[in-house]
C-alpha cells in the first residue's frame, strides 16, 4: 500500500478509502435498518396482536348486547302474555263471583219454591173457579133443557089429551125424552167415571212427586252437610 502512495495515486487511494468507509457505513446503517425494521414490525404485529385481543372484549360486548336485547324481547314478550293471563284471570274472577254462592242458593231456592207455592196456590184457585164456572154452566144448560122440556109438555098436555091419538103421540114424544134424559144420565155417568179416573191417577202421581220432593230435601240436607265437612277439612290443610 505505502508503494502505491505515490502523489499521483494519492488523489484516487483517499477516494477509495472514502468509499471504503462509506460503503462500511452504508453497510451498518443497513443492518441497523433491517433491525430497526425488524423492531418496528416486531412492535406492529404485536400492536396488531393486541388490537386482535382487545376485540375480542367488544365481541363479548356485543354477544352481552345482543343477549341482553334477546331478553328483553323476552321480558316483554312475557309481560304481553303475563297482562294477557291477569286479564283471562280477573275476567275468570268477576264470572265467578257473579256465581252466587251456598248461601244465596239456598235464599233463591227458598224464594223459588215460596213463588212456585203461590203460582200453584193461584193456579189451583183459578182451576177450581174455571171447574165451577163450568160445573155451573152445565148446571143451567140442563135446567135450561128442563125447563124447555117442561113447558113444551104444560103447552101440548091440553091439546094431547083431547084425543087418543094425541095422546099416544105425546106419550112417545115423552118416552123419547125420557130415554134421552138416560143417555144423557149414563154420559154424565161416563163422565164422572173418568174424573174419578183422572182425580184418583193425579193423586197417585202427588204421592210419587211428595216422595221425590223428600228425597231431594234430605239429598239436599246431606249434600249441604257434606260440603261444610270438606270446607273443614280444606281449612285444616291449609291451615298446616
Amino acid at each position: 500500500m505505502e508503494s502505491l502512495e505515490t502523489e499521483e495515486n494519492q488523489g484516487i487511494l483517499q477516494k477509495l478509502q472514502t468509499l471504503v468507509v462509506l460503503d462500511e457505513s452504508l453497510k451498518q446503517q443497513d443492518v441497523q435498518f433491517r433491525d430497526q425494521c425488524k423492531l418496528e414490525l416486531g412492535k406492529l404485529q404485536k400492536l396488531v396482536k393486541d388490537a386482535q385481543e382487545s376485540a375480542t372484549p367488544d365481541n363479548d360486548t356485543d354477544n352481552v348486547s345482543i343477549q341482553f336485547e334477546e331478553e328483553q324481547d323476552r321480558v316483554q314478550k312475557l309481560r304481553l302474555l303475563l297482562a294477557k293471563r291477569t286479564r283471562s284471570i280477573a275476567t275468570l274472577q268477576r264470572q265467578l263471583d257473579e256465581v252466587p254462592g251456598r248461601a244465596e242458593l239456598a235464599q233463591y231456592q227458598r224464594r223459588f219454591l215460596e213463588l212456585y207455592n203461590q203460582v200453584a196456590a193461584k193456579h189451583k184457585e183459578t182451576k177450581q173457579f174455571y171447574t165451577l164456572y163450568n160445573t155451573l154452566d152445565d148446571k143451567k144448560l140442563y135446567l135450561s133443557k128442563e125447563l124447555t122440556l117442561l113447558n113444551s109438555i104444560l103447552d101440548n098436555y091440553t091439546e094431547a089429551m083431547s084425543s087418543t091419538s094425541g095422546k099416544e103421540q105425546f106419550m112417545k114424544q115423552f118416552d123419547a125424552i125420557v130415554e134421552g134424559i138416560k143417555q144423557n144420565k149414563v154420559k154424565v155417568e161416563h163422565r164422572h167415571s173418568e174424573e174419578h179416573q183422572r182425580r184418583d191417577k193425579l193423586s197417585h202421581e202427588l204421592l210419587g212427586l211428595v216422595e221425590q220432593q223428600r228425597r231431594y230435601v234430605a239429598a239436599v240436607r246431606q249434600l249441604t252437610i257434606e260440603c261444610r265437612r270438606n270446607e273443614a277439612m280444606l281449612a285444616r290443610l291449609r291451615g298446616t
